[in-house]
């Protein structure tokens, strides 16, 4: 049987098929032969077809022969046919690899590649799945195949370029927002100048009174709780700013709504032009949903600086918070938004209003209706975002003139939020201890408040004032020492240098990191979040001798 081509008399090629047979006597003697031919033109016009495809197509083609163990199971795959573009887009040779077994020609390949297209082979479902290759420093996609019962064959197409403008875009987007928070700060600065300077008068006043000794202890009492109270707030305003300016990790807990509308409204003020009327409206009664506190004020200040810019000559702006229930009939006309229980958040302002088309593309990001330079189109994206994070959803309402109202409904949760009512007292007296701890604190102020605070609570404490010096202490008392509380950002040698050092000679050693650093310095100085016990500065009491407890009974 042989393939063979004819020419017509037409000009019109003919190919067929030949079967010969020979015919013999009965005697066996041959006499002639008999032959058949089979038109298979139409076939050779689809495998030219097909062969021109194969070598043209710009994405990389290869086809393989499956090979089973024993048992059936997918072990390797024969190369059988690999077109031009899968040799420019991979750097592998035809001539090299037809025959050989994909083991044969990477001896290195990873077990991953042989499940991947072992599910294609075990079940005939195609897959489709993106790589990076380390070899050549590309990403492709991947599309395999089950062609026949024995074979599998993948498309393979380079997606550097698009993978890489995808991750730039990412990173700008990034720095966008990051600069957005950053501009927010600004605008606050004005005003917690002022706010500061109010709360550092009480401190230095009180404190000034306490040094008279001939005041009575009432009065003395009274210095105190205000000086506390003072910093308190301050501690206050310095972790909303924080929450801004820093790139920080969500952290959902059970939050009352109307608490974070409450202690961020004097910074919304400051923020707020004088010519808008603020008003804020607290549902008496709200349950608690489950949030990330920074994030959600960061929705708060996006809506709010974007209602600001929407009246140009002064209006009314209202952040209001309350209770509903979402019925079917609710959600059946409002897309993405499910029947249940949430609480409401709603930001309202009599400004220029939007049309129905600036409506349909507001979340979409990089899409803004100011003037270039005015805005970067990513505040609503990014509260949209939030808000989906948050397993809510957000609707607007708004007509030209009319002024724009968004609605945020987040689901209540059956959790509750931690109580604050248990005394300091009492809660003291829980945290005591007879441990032994290095402290390591350059600053003179700090390094004094925690040596009194843990010798208050029974500690041990011995102490130095740099990296250099604690080593020098862990050389002669290392074995006593049962937990490193150290500052991380100090002069010679940073905290987390001091620790890995430290538990080489000593692994039984614990460590409490603390610092006064925003998380992405703090990451500078070699500290990830996911790896540490960290307290910030600045600490309470309680909050000081809590961590310090909950490091020393942490089973390692």
């Amino acid at each position: 049987i042989y393939e063979r081509r004819f020419k017509r008399s037409d000009g019109t090629t003919l190919w067929t098929i030949v079967s010969a047979a020979p015919i013999v006597s009965a005697t066996g003697e041959y006499v002639g032969s008999f032959g058949m031919f089979t038109d298979i033109t139409e076939r050779k016009k689809t495998e030219e077809k097909y062969q021109t495809l194969f070598n043209t197509m710009l994405d990389g083609f290869a086809s393989h022969e499956i090979i089973c163990n024993s048992r059936g199971d997918p072990v390797d795959y024969r190369f059988l046919s690999v077109n031009p573009a899968f040799e420019k887009l991979t750097g592998i040779v035809a001539a090299d690899v037809i025959g050989k077994t994909v083991l044969e020609v990477f001896p290195d390949t990873e077990p991953m590649w042989i499940e991947v297209y072992g599910k294609v082979a075990l079940t005939g479902e195609p897959i489709h799945f993106e790589n990076f290759t380390k070899a050549l420093n590309r990403y492709y996609e991947v599309s395999a195949f089950q062609p026949s019962p024995n074979q599998f064959a993948c498309i393979v197409k380079d997606i550097t370029s698009r993978t890489i403008a995808e991750e730039e875009r990412a990173k700008l987007v990034e720095q966008i927002q990051q600069a957005q928070k950053m501009e927010s700060v600004g605008r606050l600065a004005g005003g917690v100048a002022h706010d500061l300077n109010n709360l550092l008068t009480p401190v230095l006043g009180y404190s000034e009174l306490l040094l008279n000794e001939k005041i009575a202890d009432e009065i003395r009492k009274g210095a105190v709780e205000q000086i506390i109270n003072a910093g308190q707030r301050a501690k206050e305003l310095v972790r909303q700013l924080l929450a801004f300016s820093r790139k920080q990790t969500m952290e959902f807990k059970p939050t009352f709504m109307n608490n974070v509308v409450k202690d961020f409204q004097k910074l919304l003020r400051r923020t707020i032009r004088e010519d808008i009327a603020f008003e804020t409206i607290l549902a008496p009664s709200i349950p608690p949903v489950k949030a990330d506190v920074g994030q959600l004020e960061q929705v708060i200040m996006n809506l709010v600086v974007n209602a600001q810019d929407a009246m140009q000559n002064g209006g009314k702006l209202i952040v209001e918070v309350s209770h509903c229930k979402l019925d079917e009939a609710f959600t059946m006309n409002h897309e993405g938004v499910e029947p249940g229980e949430y609480v409401q958040l709603s930001v309202s302002d009599s400004g220029h209003g939007m049309d129905t088309e600036t409506l349909s593309h507001i979340f979409e990001p990089f899409f803004t209706t100011k003037e270039v330079g005015k805005g970067t189109g990513l505040g609503l994206s990014t509260v949209y975002g939030i808000v989906k994070q948050h397993n809510g959803s957000i609707l607007v309402q708004s007509e030209p003139g009319k002024g724009t109202k968004f609605l945020i409904f987040i689901p209540v949760t059956q959790e509750a939020p931690t109580s604050k009512t248990e005394t300091m007292q009492s809660a003291l007296e829980l945290l005591h201890g007879d441990e032994t701890i290095l402290l390591v604190e350059d600053d003179e102020n700090v390094r004094k408040l925690a040596l009194t605070i843990l010798e208050r609570q029974g500690y041990q404490v011995t102490v130095a004032t740099n990296g250099i010096e604690a080593l020098e202490v862990l050389a002669l008392k290392g074995e006593t020492i049962q937990l490193l509380l150290t500052d991380i950002v100090m002069p010679k040698m940073n905290g987390r240098d001091l620790y890995e050092r430290a538990v080489q000679m000593y692994p039984h050693l614990k460590v409490l990191y603390m610092s006064g650093y925003t998380r992405d310095i703090i990451t500078h100085h070699g500290v990830v979040e996911e790896d540490f016990q960290f307290i910030q500065k600045p600490f309470t009491i309680r909050a000081l001798v809590t961590k310090v407890r909950n490091e020393l009974d942490r089973v390692v």
